[in-house]
Parts: C-alpha cells; structure tokens; sequence
C-alpha cells in the first residue's frame, strides 16, 4: 500500500492491518502502527480464504477510513497428498533375482515423485525427481526392505506415504540329494545358500502326495541331514528352504525317495498263556498287533513246532473251526504285510482236558476221511446226510456239508478234514420227495497220527 503524510517533513507514515476469516463476520486485528509497506508472514490454516484490509494514519493523528471493499484476498491451498496404493502391497514378497518394480496411484495435480528404499541398515537407494508413477529396483540380497514415495507440483512436496513393507526371499539350497536311505530314515545333502550368511536356517519338507507329513529344521550352516522317524514304504518327495524369521525362500529342487520295506517282527502272544490247561475245545487264541502287520497266520497243531497249514486272520484273535481233541497242543503266530511274512513267535503249548463229566467219545477215526453208514429204510429212494463242527448244523458253520446219495447207498465219504470232533446226522427222501425224520445226531472225532 502506500500513503503519505501532509504534516511532517519526512512523510511520517505508519498502519494498521486486519483480517477477516473466509471473509465472512467480524474483521479481526492482525497488525497495528507498523512501519513500512510489508506486514510480514500470515500463517491461516489449510482450505481457508482470507481477506485482508489496511489503513494509514500519520503523525499529527489523521487517520485514513477502512476502505470498503478488501486490500487483497487470497486463499491457503490443501496441501497436496501423499501418494497411495502402492504395489506391491504391503509385506509382498519379492523373488531374489527378480527386479522389483514399485508403483503407486497418481496424485491429482503432482508433477513429480520421489522414492526411497531402505532396509535395517538405512536408505540404499533414492530415486530424482520422476514423472512416472513407478520406480524399478535392481534385484536385492534377500531380508526384509521398507520403501516410501512422496509427490509435488509446482509449490508444494506431499508428505512421505506410509512406509510399505517388501520381503525379498533368501536364495534357495542348490542340489538337494538323498545320499542314503533304510526303512526309517533318510540322509540328504545340499549346496548352501548364496545368502546362507543372512538366514537362521533351513526347513526341510517332506511330501505324501503333495501333502506335508514331516518337516525338520538345520542350522544355517549345514549341508547334509538325517531325517528320522519315517514311515517305512513311503514314497516321499524332499524340499528344502532357506528362512530367517517369517521370510522363507522358494523351493529347492525336489529329491525323491521311497523307503525300503517295513520291519516285520512276530507279535506278542496272549492267550492260552504257555502250559495252559483247558476244558473247553474251541478255547480262544489272541496275540498283540504288529504296528506294520497287515495280517497273522496261526498255526495249531500236535507237534512242536506245529507243521499244520497256517491259517490267516486280518485280526489278532482266532477261535477254532472245530473242537479240538484231548491232547497237548502247540501253536504260534506270525505277522503278514503285502506278502511277506515275519519270522514264527515262539511257540506255545497248552493241553485241552476232559471236564469232569465227561464221557468217553465215540466213533474215534484216524482218517481225515472216514465213512458213514446207517440203516436202510424200506420206503427211501434217497438219503440226505449232514455233517458239521456244530450239532446245529448251521450252513455256516465251519465244514458244513449236505449230501445225497441214492437208495441203494448207505454210507457216504467225507471230505478231508482237519483234526477235531464233528457231528452228523441222515434222513429218509420219500418217492415224492418228501423228507423223513432226522435220525439221531451222532458225533466222530478225527486223530490222525
């Protein structure tokens, strides 16, 4: 502004300034009887119009009339933004040969950006003034990395965005190789990381189908393992990664491995417990299972070691198909997995014993095929004959069989049967097929020497 002063000499001038905010309501006194034409820095706040006016008085006490309209208007700008959404987001992971490109959304009305990219030892790289809205890095050791950008026009510079988190993943082992194998465990072998001087350690994966099933650790500085605890008989496939906290490396190339059979051992025998003495024939057998057994095969027989044919069970109990005689027995299991067997148990003896109201058996054959007869009946014209371990004679019970024979047949030839006591019985078929009444039941017991 300017004025001057019609009372002395030298022009002696001083002012007063006001201010009125959004230029709306009461005008508000910012400076009074300054000197000069200047009043100095304003500071308002972001987003306000201001509205500014002056007066001059002199020495002798004129002073000059408020004008009626503002000296000057001005506004104090927004400030401009800081750029946002950046990529890639934060805490990506970024590989360890790759160059990183970073990027993020224009700001309305920037004409240009600056970046910097730092880890835990300060800023590594800063980028000049660009126009662009992506910046890219060089590839990087592997750790953990922050980076920020900032934007300005033609006045201003935007404060730094919030600092974004990138992981750059440690190098992988090179060469992993399974150098030895049993049925348990597996010993392996790799070429360190190239960043092996940055990380905690190594994860070693292995796989069932591409499913994890175990995972060990190993010190940075290693470069062979022996992974224990194994399933014997799996096909796995081995990774190994390197790591230091969360940050993880990809991959290593894959090793693969099938581990050599499961070993078998004979289970541990239950009942009848060694030297037993037992009243009932068709006692019952158990034994303890085999973690690896699929399968048992039991043998029960007369001599020792018993030389019977092995009978198998899925489970780990058998109950006799027949009763067995009065006489010492010896028997003994095995384990059984996808055909191979285990070595015998040791063998047991127990003795089966008449009950005390016994009486003598009958119809003793020493035969494993011995012949029935009975009595002709005038009127038959065919015989039906049963025989079975049970006098039940449920078809399913353990060598249950129905024969028929003619009328001019009275007697009939088993099959081969083990060892044990059996019961029979025969009917009468009348011309019109018709059955007759079962005879009596009647019992045989085979001992063959």
């Amino acid at each position: 502004w300017s004025g001057s002063d019609n009372y002395t000499p030298d022009n002696y001038l001083r002012y007063d300034v006001h201010y009125q905010v959004n230029c709306t309501g009461n005008w508000l006194n910012w400076r009074s009887q300054i000197e000069g034409v200047q009043a100095g820095l304003f500071t308002g706040q972001y987003g306000y119009s201001y509205c500014f006016r002056s007066r001059a008085y002199d020495a002798a006490g004129n002073v000059e009339a408020w004008p009626s309209t503002p000296d000057a208007t001005t506004r104090v700008r927004d400030p401009l933004a800081a750029p946002t959404g950046l990529s890639p987001a934060n805490n990506a992971r970024a590989g360890r040969f790759d160059p990183i490109t970073l990027s993020w959304q224009p700001v309305a009305g920037a004409t240009g950006y600056a970046v910097k990219f730092w880890n835990g030892s300060g800023v590594l790289l800063e980028s000049d003034w660009i126009t662009e809205t992506s910046w890219t890095v060089p590839a990087q050791v592997g750790g953990q990395y922050q980076w920020q950008v900032k934007a300005r026009d033609a006045i201003l510079e935007s404060n730094w965005s919030a600092a974004s988190g990138l992981g750059v993943r440690y190098a992988p082992p090179q060469n992993v190789t399974v150098t030895s194998h049993n049925n348990y465990q597996v010993s392996l072998a790799w070429t360190p990381s190239i960043d092996a001087a940055n990380i905690t350690g190594y994860t070693i994966d292995f796989l069932r189908s591409g499913a994890l099933s175990r995972r060990y650790t190993a010190a940075a500085s290693a470069t062979t393992y022996l992974a224990s605890s194994l399933d014997c008989e799996a096909a796995y496939t081995i990774v190994v990664r390197a790591y230091q906290g969360s940050l993880e490396s990809e991959n290593s190339g894959e090793a693969a491995v099938t581990l050599l059979d499961c070993l078998l051992l004979p289970p541990m025998l239950s009942s009848p417990v060694h030297g037993a003495s037992l009243s009932n024939p068709r006692p019952g057998f158990s034994w303890s299972p085999y973690q690896y057994a699929t399968g048992y095969e039991i043998q029960i027989g007369t001599t020792n070691p018993p030389t019977t044919s092995p009978i198998y069970r899925e489970w780990t109990s058998y109950y006799p198909l027949s009763p067995l005689l009065t006489t010492t027995y010896y028997w003994r299991v095995r384990s059984v997995r996808n055909g191979r067997v285990s070595d015998w148990s040791a063998v047991r003896p127990f003795t089966i014993t008449s009950p005390a109201s016994a009486a003598p058996g009958r119809n003793l054959f020493t035969t494993r095929t011995p012949t029935l007869g009975w009595g002709q009946v005038t009127w038959a014209t065919a015989y039906e004959i049963e025989w079975s371990t049970t006098s039940a004679f449920n078809w399913w019970d353990a060598y249950y069989r129905r024969r028929s024979v003619s009328s001019g047949t009275l007697s009939v030839t088993t099959d081969s049967l083990p060892d044990g006591t059996y019961f029979w019985r025969v009917r009468a078929i009348r011309a019109n097929g018709a059955a007759g009444a079962w005879s009596a039941v009647d019992s045989f017991t085979i001992d063959v020497p």
